[in-house]
């Protein structure tokens, strides 16, 4: 198996590569997905966020509150620091879990995440990409699409 590490700023065609390159057969893993399953309800990061941050983050749906966890987070680097050594190590479970169901020696896994060179999200795996693929495009053509 093959697997492949996707990346790239806002707006510059992650996921347009991600689906050119499913239809060519890779199956792509979006990894953003994985981080909000983590903060659903039942998800493997809620109990953890919520003895970090606080009750004020524990959505009435038995998850997290995103909103309220992001009025935090963002903008405090410990606190994002914080929550990264939660979310990370959850989000490369749930990354094993399913390229485990992807295993097979003519796979091709690709990770479509946008912080790949920042994290270990995708690396400190089983299955750790060994392709880094970095998608680009002119600012003024990301800035277009992101309107």
């Amino acid at each position: 198996m093959l697997v492949v590490g996707l990346t790239g700023g806002m707006g510059v065609g992650k996921s347009t590569v991600g689906g050119l390159l499913s239809d060519l057969g890779a199956d792509v893993i979006d990894v953003d997905a994985l981080g909000r399953k983590i903060l659903e309800p039942g998800g493997l990061a809620v109990s953890a966020v919520i003895d970090r941050f606080g009750p004020g983050v524990a959505g009435t749906d038995g998850g997290i509150d995103r909103a309220a966890l992001a009025e935090i987070v963002f903008g405090e680097a410990d606190q994002l620091a914080a929550l990264e050594e939660i979310s990370h190590p959850a989000i490369n479970e749930l990354l094993d879990q399913t390229a485990d169901s992807l295993e097979r020696d003519d796979a091709i896994v690709v990770y479509d995440m946008a912080v790949l060179v920042e994290s270990r999200l995708g690396y400190d795996t089983k299955h750790p990409y060994e392709v880094v693929v970095v998608v680009e495009a002119p600012m003024a053509d990301r800035l277009e699409r992101l309107q």
